[in-house]
């Protein structure tokens, strides 16, 4: 009789463990699919750097070989050229209503859907900035929180910003707009970034 007492506690004491070592894997999972779920943010096939499509091939035309004809040395003259400075250019759609200021460093591509639309705006170098248009979503955020931190033409806008880039949303009616820099921690396109978004607005 002693021993079967002796061994009830024990039995107690191992279903106890066991029942928190269950709610403890639990917990842990759960956890760890949320989390997984919030992260997918910055994975989503959705959430993309655009690819740019068909851009023209610059053509290069050759000169004509001209006869070299040896003059007498002269004194050289400095050369008073400089190089252009970038300058602001405005671009205006009339399909999806809206206006935005760049640089004159950037070339623009645009890309039309039979649902969206895409402006691209980019560099030599790449870190493009890009107007997305359409009537879904561009991208996929779990939480899209509008508020009045950033007001573009007077509309609540939402703000994401990762290491690499900078996303703002807003919507219109049926039309929901996505400005995108890639700026990849530079802080001279972090800056321009922002002038980019400031310049935005949406026309009627």
């Amino acid at each position: 009789m002693p021993a079967q007492k002796n061994k009830q506690p024990f039995f107690l004491f191992f279903l106890i463990s066991l029942l928190f070592i269950m709610a403890s894997l639990y917990i842990y999972s759960y956890l760890s699919s949320k989390i997984s779920k919030e992260l997918v943010v910055d994975n989503s096939p959705s959430f993309y750097t655009p690819t740019i499509t068909n851009i023209p091939t610059p053509s290069v035309i050759p000169t004509e070989p001209t006869e070299f004809i040896p003059e007498t040395p002269t004194e050289s003259l400095e050369s008073t050229s400089t190089p252009t400075e970038p300058y602001l250019k405005t671009f205006y759609s009339d399909i999806d209503k809206f206006e935005v200021t760049y640089l004159s460093t950037r070339q623009l591509y645009e890309d039309k859907g039979t649902d969206s639309n895409r402006y691209v705006f980019v560099r030599t170098e790449g870190n493009n900035f890009v107007v997305h248009v359409g009537r879904s979503w561009s991208w996929i955020h779990p939480d899209r929180q509008f508020t009045d931190d950033q007001i573009i033409s007077g509309l609540n806008t939402f703000r994401y910003d990762t290491r690499v880039q900078t996303v703002v949303d807003l919507q219109k009616d049926d039309f929901k707009y996505t400005l995108q820099c890639v700026h990849n921690g530079i802080d001279s396109l972090k800056s321009e970034c922002q002038d980019f978004i400031q310049s935005f607005k949406l026309i009627d």
